[in-house]
């Protein structure tokens, strides 16, 4: 917009690079090989149909809970996030995540096509702000 109007803040900072840090992680089901334990997912059961899928070690390790329905589609997914998005508007760890609620197929890989995603996942003031339809996906 001819530098009138600010789309994107350009300054970061550690509160931005933590909040950034589990997109990734969540962002990993659409492309599938990056979930496969010889790229460095650690794959554990947590319930009957929930895996907490780890991404690096230590500190920088960002958990994702992945859960299925019975034909083994992926229906949720969620991690802890840091972010200021609650009424304190103080920066802390606060579950985010969402519903898939379609999958397609693009090259050979099923993913999910349909997706809401938000902060406060799992509580009464979720609110699924981002919501996608992938109408195409190309795979090296």
């Amino acid at each position: 917009m001819f530098e009138t109007i600010p789309l994107v803040q350009a300054a970061g900072g550690a509160d931005l690079n933590l909040g950034a840090a589990a997109r990734p992680a969540l962002e990993a089901i659409w492309a599938p090989a990056s979930l496969l334990p010889q790229n460095g997912a650690r794959w554990e059961q947590i319930g009957a149909d929930t895996a907490r899928i780890t991404f690096g070690s230590g500190d920088a390790a960002i958990a994702m809970d992945l859960t299925l329905d019975r034909a083994g589609r992926p229906i949720s997914m969620s991690a802890m996030r840091w972010s200021d998005v609650n009424p304190a508007k103080s920066y802390r760890l606060q579950p985010f995540g969402g519903t898939m609620e379609e999958e397609a197929t693009f090259a050979g890989f099923t993913i999910p096509s349909v997706v809401n995603v938000g902060n406060h996942y799992g509580t009464a003031d979720y609110f699924p702000f981002f919501r996608a339809t992938v109408t195409g996906a190309r795979y090296r």
